[in-house]
């Protein structure tokens, strides 16, 4: 055992566990408890993203609090992007499963907050809370994935954690709005999902005792029991606040400033303020600053960082964060994925290479976007909805298996999964946000230009700017000038779409031929790297 430069005994250094991790691995029926249990407390991560949406214009008048819309959904994004690359490092380093509990503790006590919130800005601390959870919750469960499963067994588990994604997804505007035509705003973020649902006016006398089953208790339970108590990749030599102290927190810190200075301009931008304004130039300056500082910090920082070189630099690390960042900027088609995800991952277990499908799938979402482009206003619905299976088929070919190639890159270096899982969770939610910017602001400045130049009153082009549901109220000759401005704004799109999706099969393409992940799979040790204390 490495003793580390300073003679103390609470600086002693930590080493990599070795072959001890073939005990981690579950199989039968404890390995399916396990993984539901997992899926139960993931889901609650994919529902609380949407849950909240259908809720917001409710929750605005009840608090008088339409200019805090924004930060209401923000709060819980910032923090979540934010501290997933900290759990990451934390994994190195504490057991998992009480991570995972205390994770899922917190997102749940984040939701209780906002159920009794007396005010917006406690119900915005609460959603903070919650996103706080919900980064380790996601983390969490795809590191264990990655200790409990062989490689050739996890690109089926990681395309079933896809479909949950895509389910609960779909799942949480529907149940978000149900709460909150027919009980109450409170209950959408008091409940993440219910069990028993008598929501619809056939049954008047609904009691939110009959209809709550908080899975959050309920994974709590079930991971309390089930999951075994693996050991962190690190053989333990230090104390526990000594472990603490050794992580990186200016490097937390850091990254939590440079996620906010990019993630409020790109929700200001277009929306709330025009791209051009002051504050929003003044923080996308603050990010590439910070950004520089955080890339130089973690360099010197070594294998303890929150996002270490020695995981980013390399080819195949490269290639996915490329591939994850531009497949989640093209945006997730959830039913679309569902089938998707799931053979891909079939498909994958049973031949052992991802990699095609990286490749491959983005190329059929360019295909499927090529032709949505060829949309008009006589296209029977049909068509368009052919053509978006298609891209949701390309996307879910290839979004989950960028972490099937970032846990096989390091199947020798079990101590830095945890890590490289989370690099690419945290690409995953910044593309996303990224994307949805980038899409925005194509369609929005394609609609205002189209309609400030049709000769249309200008009362009638704030109307259908401010809802798209005023077209069909419109005159006859007034709706063939909105809709074929629509129909060129959404073209435009679709081709940010087939360039987005080029890009990502050229991201993919970095990627080495790998290894097919069932020989990869029986490669267990891990090489003697140090964790030193900074």
């Amino acid at each position: 055992m490495a003793s580390s430069d300073h003679n103390s005994d609470n600086e002693k250094q930590d080493e990599p566990q070795g072959s001890s991790f073939e005990s981690t691995l579950l199989t039968g029926k404890k390995l399916g408890l396990v993984f539901m249990a997992f899926m139960l407390g993931y889901s609650l991560v994919a529902l609380d993203q949407t849950i909240i949406s259908t809720a917001l214009p409710t929750i605005a008048s009840k608090f008088q609090a339409v200019s805090d819309l924004s930060w209401i959904a923000s709060a819980y994004f910032l923090p979540q992007a934010t501290f997933m690359l900290f759990f990451g490092a934390l994994l190195r380093v504490l057991p998992p499963k009480g991570v995972l509990l205390v994770s899922i503790s917190i997102f749940e006590l984040g939701s209780v907050f906002c159920a009794v919130a007396p005010s917006v800005d406690f119900l915005i601390f609460g959603r903070a809370v919650a996103g706080l959870g919900g980064a380790g919750l996601w983390v969490t469960v795809i590191t264990v994935m990655a200790r409990m499963t062989t490689l050739e067994q996890r690109p089926i588990f990681m395309g079933l954690v896809g479909s949950f994604y895509a389910v609960s997804s779909v799942v949480g505007p529907l149940v978000g709005g149900a709460f909150t035509d027919h009980v109450s705003w409170r209950q959408v973020v008091r409940f993440k999902v219910v069990v028993i649902m008598r929501l619809t006016p056939m049954f008047p006398d609904v009691d939110v005792a009959d209809i709550n089953l908080p899975i959050g208790a309920l994974a709590i339970v079930a991971i309390l029991f089930l999951l075994p108590n693996f050991p962190p990749p690190m053989v333990i030599t230090t104390g526990f606040w000594q472990r603490i102290k050794n992580l990186d927190w200016i490097g937390t810190i850091l990254s939590l400033a440079m996620v906010v200075s990019l993630l409020l301009p790109l929700q200001w931008g277009g929306n709330e303020k025009p791209w051009n304004a002051p504050e929003v130039i003044a923080l996308l300056v603050l990010f590439i600053v910070l950004l520089v500082a955080f890339i130089v910090f973690e360099i010197k920082y070594g294998s303890n960082a929150v996002f270490p070189s020695k995981v980013l630099f390399r080819r195949n690390m490269i290639g996915a964060v490329i591939a994850t960042a531009i497949l989640h900027s093209a945006g997730l088609s959830s039913l679309q994925l569902l089938s998707a995800t799931i053979t891909v991952g079939a498909i994958i277990t049973k031949f052992g290479h991802p990699r095609p499908f990286l490749v491959a799938g983005p190329a059929i979402a360019c295909i499927g976007f090529g032709l949505l482009f060829t949309v008009h206003q006589d296209t029977n619905a049909g068509k368009i909805a052919g053509f978006q299976i298609l891209v949701g088929l390309g996307l879910g070919f290839a979004i989950q298996n960028t972490l099937v190639i970032a846990q096989t890159e390091f199947a020798s270096e079990q101590d830095l999964v945890p890590q490289a899982t989370s690099m690419i969770t945290f690409i995953q939610l910044i593309g996303s946000a990224i994307g949805l910017a980038v899409f925005g602001a194509v369609f929005a400045g394609q609609i205002r230009s189209k309609l400030n130049s049709s000769g249309l009153p200008r009362e009638v082009i704030q109307a259908v700017l401010g809802d798209i549901k005023i077209i069909s109220s419109l005159p006859t000759e007034q709706q063939n000038i909105v809709i074929p401005a629509y129909i060129d704004a959404v073209d435009h799109v679709f081709l940010v779409g087939i360039a987005a999706g080029a890009l990502a099969s050229l991201g993919a393409c970095l990627i080495r031929r790998s290894r097919n992940v069932k020989d990869v799979g029986k490669i267990r040790n891990v090489e003697p790297v140090e964790m030193v204390a900074p």
